[in-house]
C-alpha cells in the first residue's frame, strides 16, 4: 500500500545534469559536479526549447518508470542570478511578456503540468513554485508579479509563513503539508523535540471545505549531515510514528499522555537500531 512519488528536480537542483550536459545551462559551459552543501548556482536554461524537450524526455521517462499518478518536479531554492544574466533569457521574457523571474518559473511550472496532464499525472512542487520569496538571497522584485499557477497543481509546502498554506487552498490548490519548523527529522531533537512533533498540526488556520484541500503532511529525513544508518534511525524514532498521528488521527482522538506512554514502550525496541 506505499505509493513512490519520484521527484526530478527542475529549474534548480540542476548542477548534476549541467554538468553531464553543459548545453542545458544559460552559459553552455562545463561545470564540475558540486561536492558540497548547500543551494547551488545553476538552473535549467528555460528558454531554450531544446532544454524543455531534454526535460520532457526525462519526464517521458520517469512516467514509464512510476506508476504513481503524481509526479514531483521539485522546484525549489532556485536562484535566478542566471537568468538575469542571459540575454537569451531576458529576451525570451521580453517576447513572452514575462516580467520577473519566479513570473518566468510558473510559466515554465505551467508548461511542465500541462505535459504532465496529458499524460494522465498530477504536477506535485514545493511551494517556490507559487512565486512568492521565502528566501533571503531571492529579491522582492523577483517575486511573482500576477502570474498564477495551473489548475490541478499540487503545492508542497515546506517553508515560508504558514499563512501562505490558508492563500494557496484559498485558490483551490491542494497542499501537502511539510512545514520545516516541525517535519523535518534531519533535524535535531533538541530542536524538534517528540512534543513538539507530535503537535503539529497540519490543519492550523484552515476551515471549513478548505480543509479537505489539505491531502496529507511529509516527514523529510535529508541525509547530507547524516553520516551511518544508526544517526537516521536516532533522529528518524520514535518521531515518525509521533508524525504518523498527525496525519492519521483526528484532532480530537490525539492524547499527548497516551501517546508519550506507547512511545516510550516501542521505543525499547527502536533505540536497538542505532546503539
Amino acid at each position: 500500500q506505499i505509493t513512490i512519488v519520484p521527484e526530478i528536480e527542475m529549474p534548480g537542483h540542476a548542477s548534476a545534469a549541467i554538468a553531464a550536459y553543459p548545453q542545458l545551462g544559460t552559459e553552455k559551459q562545463s561545470i564540475k559536479v558540486p561536492t558540497r552543501f548547500g543551494v547551488q548556482y545553476h538552473a535549467y536554461n528555460v528558454a531554450d526549447p531544446k532544454v524543455i524537450q531534454f526535460i520532457k524526455d526525462v519526464l517521458d521517462e520517469v512516467c514509464n518508470l512510476f506508476p504513481s499518478e503524481t509526479i514531483h518536479i521539485g522546484g525549489d531554492e532556485v536562484k535566478y542570478d542566471q537568468w538575469k544574466k542571459s540575454a537569451q533569457v531576458r529576451n525570451f521574457m521580453k517576447e513572452q511578456n514575462i516580467k520577473t523571474p519566479a513570473d518566468l518559473q510558473i510559466w515554465f511550472t505551467n508548461t511542465i503540468s500541462h505535459y504532465l496532464e496529458n499524460k494522465k499525472k498530477h504536477m506535485m512542487g514545493w511551494n517556490e513554485i507559487t512565486g512568492v520569496k521565502i528566501h533571503d538571497y531571492t529579491d522582492f522584485e523577483d517575486a511573482a508579479s500576477g502570474a498564477s499557477l495551473a489548475e490541478g497543481t499540487i503545492v508542497h509546502f515546506w517553508r515560508g509563513d504558514p499563512s501562505l498554506i490558508k492563500q494557496t487552498v484559498k485558490k483551490g490548490y491542494q497542499v501537502v503539508n511539510s512545514y520545516h519548523e516541525y517535519t523535518y527529522l534531519d533535524y535535531d531533537t533538541a530542536y524538534t523535540s517528540l512534543e513538539k512533533a507530535y503537535h503539529f498540526d497540519p490543519l492550523a488556520g484552515i476551515t471549513g471545505k478548505e480543509t479537505d484541500l489539505i491531502i496529507g503532511i511529509g516527514a523529510q529525513m535529508w541525509g547530507e549531515w547524516i553520516p551511518t544508518p544508526s544517526d537516521m534511525y536516532r533522529k528518524l524514532y520514535p518521531r515518525i510514528a509521533a508524525f504518523a498521528e498527525c496525519g492519521w488521527t483526528s484532532p480530537s482522538n490525539k492524547s499527548w499522555k497516551r501517546f508519550n506512554q506507547a512511545a516510550y514502550k516501542e521505543n525499547l525496541r527502536w533505540k536497538q537500531l542505532y546503539q
